[in-house]
């Protein structure tokens, strides 16, 4: 679920990413929309798979022999 989220918000990354290349560079936006496209879809992604490897990692430690309780 949060890698489908994470390229669904490819498309709000994309809307700044056309922006900058529209306000920087001379191209027409058949020559730079497809890099654009790209670009946010991988960062969202990336961002998504940053996320689930942050929050996947649950930390359980074992009891040990001293905190067992006798006779459970």
């Amino acid at each position: 679920m949060i890698r489908a989220f994470g390229v669904a918000l490819g498309v709000a990354t994309t809307r700044p990413i056309v922006g900058v290349f529209l306000a920087f560079r001379k191209l027409t936006p058949h020559e730079f929309f497809g890099t654009a496209f790209w670009l946010g879809f991988t960062i969202t992604f990336l961002a998504a798979e940053a996320w689930i490897d942050y929050t996947g990692h649950e930390r359980t430690v074992a009891p040990s022999a001293d905190t067992a309780t006798p006779g459970v």
